[in-house]
């Protein structure tokens, strides 16, 4: 949902002839922070590698640490406009994983109203969970399909995932389309 967020924000900052080179120009602090919690996430796939089972045992606080690692960089950052609503929906998100053995709970019957065929049994899925009686705060995980049409990446969302994403498109907007709001 992050890559649709950035790409479409993007799209409408070029029709309203803004300028995509001023996010260069924001004032981005720990800025290498927001690439370590994605290289720590793609550490748990190495569990389908033959002898790296135990990755699959180091879930849970592998997001416990990329979440924490990823709401620095954010707060580092929290004087950009719209910063503490994208960490308030990072934050739900985390929420709900850290509760639910470092894995994502997703509704099945939303997954299965996208078309989307990935297992999502723990031996199977790094990083995601089917509902079930014993998740905690259902209602803040993945439990909102985006179909196609109309949009081109389906795909099953959260509510955190939606706060998360308004807010970094309005950065975005904020920083390529109103010069006075760019750093705050």
């Amino acid at each position: 949902m992050l890559i649709e967020a950035i790409g479409l924000s993007l799209i409408v900052a070029i029709i309203r002839r803004g300028d995509i080179g001023l996010l260069g120009k924001l004032d981005l602090r720990r800025a290498w922070l927001i690439f370590v919690p994605a290289a720590l996430i793609a550490t748990l796939y190495t569990k389908y590698i033959p002898g790296m089972e135990f990755m699959g045992r180091l879930t849970l606080p592998v997001h416990i640490v990329a979440y924490l690692i990823a709401l620095t960089a954010i707060w580092s950052n929290r004087h950009l406009p719209f910063m503490l609503l994208i960490g308030f929906g990072a934050a739900l998100n985390f929420t709900v994983i850290a509760v639910n053995d470092g894995r994502m709970p997703v509704s099945v019957k939303a997954k299965n109203m996208t078309g989307l065929q990935n297992p999502l049994s723990s031996e199977q899925n790094a990083r995601h969970a089917p509902i079930d009686g014993s998740t905690k705060l259902a209602f803040l995980a993945d439990t909102i399909p985006i179909t196609r049409p109309p949009f081109p990446f389906p795909g099953v969302i959260s509510v955190g995932d939606i706060v998360l994403s308004v807010g970094l498109f309005i950065l975005i907007q904020r920083a390529t389309c109103l010069p006075k709001l760019r750093n705050g």
